[in-house]
């Protein structure tokens, strides 16, 4: 059994442990950055989305106003 790491075979079997030490490395980051919430945009508020919407041309005038009326006599805004 001597010399069974001789002859050149050393080095593949160091770049591949390499290889799969950064790929492991790699997952575990990538797993712990998916699993932190990102902070980088708060949430809408509804008025907000529906002015949003209203400058989009998704709601005309009259859809706009009464969903601002519903919104401010249910205390959402």
């Amino acid at each position: 059994m001597m010399g069974w790491y001789g002859g050149g075979a050393l080095w593949p079997m160091m770049i591949g442990g390499t290889v799969l030490w950064l790929l492991l490395i790699g997952v575990v980051v990538w797993v712990v950055a998916r699993a932190i919430p990102s902070r980088s945009r708060p949430p809408e508020d509804p008025r907000m989305t529906l002015d949003r919407r209203f400058a989009a041309g998704e709601l005309d005038v009259d859809a706009y106003r009464e969903a601002v009326r519903e919104l401010t006599a249910s205390g959402r805004i």
